[in-house]
């Protein structure tokens, strides 16, 4: 089993369609993640709660290149900031890894590379 981390930051924020029985999302962008074979991960947010009998981790979900989760109402000022770690089996599609690269020729090449595990032929 191998370990990736996502740094998460700048969320969209989306508003509740009845704000009397659900709270706002945060949605948090990572476009590399579908490219992982995705066993089990774990959210850690800065504005976690910690109580006396533990630590209570934010609920979130994954949709594809999307983390979801609720919005902070802190009142101390924590952001909706942190990571996820995502444990995995390896890589399933290595075009999703170079989201980036263009042209083809090049994000080709680039796939190759990794493939042979980053060694010059």
């Amino acid at each position: 089993m191998k370990v990736t981390i996502f740094q998460l930051e700048n969320p969209i924020y989306s508003s509740p369609s009845d704000p009397f029985s659900e709270v706002a999302k945060a949605i948090y962008h990572t476009p590399t993640l579908p490219a992982y074979a995705i066993i089990d991960s774990r959210l850690d947010m800065k504005n976690s709660i910690h109580v006396p009998a533990g630590y209570i981790p934010m609920r979130y979900n994954i949709d594809k290149d999307k983390v979801i989760t609720e919005k902070s109402n802190s009142m101390f000022g924590a952001s909706d900031e942190g990571t996820l770690t995502v444990y995995h089996n390896g890589i399933c599609d290595y075009k999703l890894l170079f989201p980036h690269v263009n042209p083809r020729k090049l994000k080709n090449e680039t796939i190759s590379f990794f493939r042979r595990g980053g060694t010059r032929i």
